[in-house]
């Protein structure tokens, strides 16, 4: 697909999931692309807020000739204000869209590197089944298991911080966000991590404030998905 098509299916609302993560590649490492994206951003931007301002103009206009003619007056005035309004539900329809967009195109279950899993050797033990099940995409399943080791181990903020991407996966995001926020305060343990998926949670809450504030801790405490933060923060402006 060209470049530019990606970028009107963008505004179009119409990205598919794998199109919208070629998009957000590109806007990561093609300047050019990012360029053209601000550039289109801004004409979208500028022509809703022309025609509002258009609008209110012309019934101005008119409102000093409605005396003679009142009836024909508040008929249009009624279809440029529908107009109107449409335009402006359709401006925040697309924003509404972006936030759930972006965190499609950002979120990816963190890969389970505390518990390797052997592939062909079986084993009874809860720890290994519940990252069987993550690492083959059963959320469910380990969301399961893992609130069995956590009855045993409340402390265990690495499990704790699993389940929280499982339950995120599973559009539990409330419970998810929970989790994260209390490991950030109980544990320095993946603090970079629980405060980028807790940004991205609060992404797709469209908690636009919290998600920049957590953004800006992440920066300023690790490389850790650091670039990424960063253009996120500008999209979140």
């Amino acid at each position: 697909m060209e470049k530019i098509d990606l970028i009107n299916k963008y505004f179009e609302g119409t990205l598919l999931k794998d199109e919208l993560k070629e998009f957000n590649k590109l806007l990561l490492s093609d300047n050019d692309f990012k360029t053209e994206f601000e550039f289109q951003k801004e004409i979208q931007e500028s022509l809703i807020l022309n025609d509002r301002e258009q609008t209110k103009k012309q019934l101005q206009d008119w409102d000093l000739e409605s005396s003679n003619k009142p009836f024909k007056y508040w008929a249009v005035a009624a279809g440029l204000l529908l107009l109107l309004s449409i335009s402006f539900t359709w401006f925040l329809t697309q924003e509404k869209q972006s936030n759930e967009e972006l965190f499609i195109a950002y979120f990816e279950p963190y890969r389970n590197i505390v518990h390797p899993i052997v592939r062909g050797e079986s084993s009874s033990d809860v720890q290994t089944k519940a990252f069987e099940a993550y690492e083959e995409k059963d959320f469910d399943k380990s969301i399961t298991l893992f609130n069995n080791i956590l009855k045993k181990d409340s402390s265990n903020t690495v499990i704790a911080f699993y389940k929280a991407n499982a339950l995120l996966q599973k559009n539990q995001t409330t419970e998810a966000i929970s989790i994260f926020k209390e490991n950030i305060k109980s544990s320095e343990s993946l603090q970079d991590k629980n405060l980028w998926y807790l940004a991205l949670a609060y992404v797709k809450e469209n908690h636009l404030e919290e998600a920049t504030k957590t953004l800006n801790e992440l920066v300023a405490l690790s490389d850790y998905k650091s670039e990424e933060a960063k253009i996120l923060l500008e999209k979140l402006e």
